[in-house]
């Protein structure tokens, strides 16, 4: 598999992996659970994760 591919893999496993988080919350959501902790919980995560991605590319230029 090209680096090319596995980037493209990774970026669909990551994109699934949000999915799967996102209906989870809505799930809790829709059982009473409180929508201001679920959407900050979601986007800490996604915010953790864009920045562990950039320093570790960053990592591998500098």
């Amino acid at each position: 598999m090209s680096d090319q591919d596995e980037r493209a893999a990774e970026r669909r496993e990551r994109a699934a992996e949000q999915q799967r988080r996102a209906e989870e919350a809505l799930r809790r959501i829709a059982e009473g659970g409180d929508v201001g902790t679920e959407t900050l919980n979601l986007s800490n995560e996604y915010t953790d994760g864009v920045l562990a991605r950039f320093l570790r590319k960053r990592g591998k230029s500098g």
